[in-house]
């Protein structure tokens, strides 16, 4: 029986030493990997304020040259002292009822 168990504990042994090792390479892969993410995280956070910078911009130009059309759009006010007296429209004068009499008149027939 211990010749068979002398075998069995040196296949142990290897396994065992070299666990810590196997441990810290995947803990350097998983440091890798997590950087890589920052990494890219960064350059995406970058190109989204980059972006946000050219449309605030753009946005900012846009509004700048409606301004400027305005201002060079002349206005003309009347003066408050024109009283301009409405003139009957054609519709008015043929149509002498409101729709509340109309509707009473489709009613009745």
């Amino acid at each position: 029986q211990q010749q068979q168990q002398q075998p069995f504990k040196s296949q142990l042994q290897p396994k065992v030493e070299l666990d810590p090792f196997l441990a810290f390479q995947q803990s350097l892969q998983y440091q890798k990997d997590q950087q890589a993410k920052i990494e890219a995280q960064k350059a995406e956070n970058v190109r989204r304020f980059q972006q946000q910078q050219q449309l605030r911009e753009h946005a900012q130009q846009q509004q700048q040259l409606r301004e400027h059309a305005q201002q060079q759009q002349q206005s003309f006010k009347l003066p408050e002292t024109a009283n301009w007296a409405r003139q009957l429209s054609h519709s008015d004068q043929i149509q002498k009822l409101n729709f509340a009499e109309i509707q009473k008149q489709e009613q009745e027939e």
